[in-house]
């Protein structure tokens, strides 16, 4: 039997499958670079919700001052540190996106806080980093003849946890633990021909991985929303639905 029609045939299925894919990057024209956009998560729209509602409220404006977030999830020293040092940045982008001028964050020291009437001061630390906690996927190979197919596809996950707490006057009012699930995958098709002295071999595979980074914005976004809404004593849980719907 001559299996090279039915390995043409494969090819043209997959590319063709490959085809029907979009690019995640938002291209100009003919070129032009890609467009700037701003980065956006699950959370982004979550928090222009919150900060609607905090306009209607028409509470005092509250400053927000930000502390360090540190990583605790390996020694200070530790060379193969996977996790960013620069959440206290992601939190003041978060609050950014509430669209807001009732909550205001600054760069000045923590310690000043005591001299501003109605403040936050927001701290936290990186507390977990556990990697491929878990796998799913599945493989199936085949031999027909001189024919050889395999396709298959496996996702792992890493679990990222950080721990914030939000104090006034010295007094800590709220404090959250929030973790996310971060998955790579990998999906292949793998088509091997030996026939007589010819052979063939066609390997189409896709990888993905989320980045730690990422998914440590999409956290620090997070506990924006959380502690914000808690600080003027409103439901965050509406509008995190309709972010993520």
């Amino acid at each position: 039997m001559n299996h090279r029609p039915l390995a043409f045939a494969v090819l043209l299925g997959t590319l063709g499958l490959a085809g029907c894919a979009s690019s995640p990057v938002d291209r100009g024209p003919a070129g032009q670079p890609a467009r700037v956009a701003p980065v956006t998560t699950e959370h982004s729209e979550a928090l222009a919700c919150l900060g609607q509602m905090i306009d209607r409220k028409r509470a005092p404006r509250l400053t927000v001052f930000v502390a360090d977030i540190e990583d605790r999830t390996v020694p200070e020293r530790f060379e193969g540190r996977r996790l960013s040092g620069g959440a206290s940045w992601w939190l003041h982008t978060a609050i950014g996106k509430l669209g807001t001028d009732r909550v205001v964050s600054t760069l000045e020291n923590p310690g000043k806080a005591v001299d501003t009437a109605n403040h936050l001061v927001l701290s936290g630390a990186w507390t977990q980093d556990d990697m491929k906690v878990g796998k799913l996927g599945g493989e199936l190979a085949a031999i027909v003849s001189k024919l050889g197919i395999g396709f298959g596809a496996t996702r792992s996950f890493d679990v990222i946890a950080g721990d914030f707490v939000s104090a006034r006057d010295g007094r800590v009012i709220h404090a959250s633990g929030i973790s996310l699930m971060v998955g790579s995958g990998q999906t292949g098709l793998n088509l091997r021909i030996e026939d007589g002295g010819d052979s063939f071999e066609l390997d189409l595979s896709d990888s993905h991985n989320e980045g730690p980074q990422f998914a440590q914005r999409r956290i620090t976004e997070a506990a924006a929303l959380v502690h914000v809404a808690h600080a003027f004593r409103l439901d965050y849980r509406p509008c995190m639905t309709a972010g993520w719907s």
